[in-house]
């Protein structure tokens, strides 16, 4: 059981997933995962995609913020993962990015991972 809102986290979860979508050729794989720990609930979200460069990773959770890859034909807003993380602080947890996971440079890959803290059953 985590400390936090349902809806919120479907939102959080929907962003993620739906970001893998758009970066991710078709023949790609996005895979989410799950584990805890006695402190945290950890959520996994990775993907083959195009992976997001160095130069980017700062900014990325910026309000209508969009990379490089992002400015050509992949349709967005540049609020999905702002909201995300906004939404993973109210609920008292963190979120990680971590890309490229992979070695291969035709698909570097990008993982996400949510920390929700732990809470005792009521």
């Amino acid at each position: 059981v985590v400390w936090g809102d349902a809806i919120a986290l479907q939102e959080v979860l929907s962003n993620l997933l739906d970001n893998g979508i758009k970066y991710t050729p078709p023949g790609g794989e996005i895979r989410m995962t799950s584990d805890s720990n006695p402190t945290h609930a950890v959520i996994k979200i990775s993907d083959t995609g195009l992976g997001i460069p160095p130069e980017d990773q700062p900014q990325i959770f910026q309000r209508r913020y969009r990379g490089v890859q992002a400015m050509g034909e992949i349709p967005g807003t540049g609020l999905g993962l702002a909201i995300a993380q906004d939404l993973v602080h109210q609920m008292q947890g963190r979120i990680e990015l971590h890309s490229p996971i992979t070695d291969n440079p035709a698909t570097p890959g990008t993982e996400f991972i949510l920390w929700l803290p732990r809470c005792e059953k009521v």
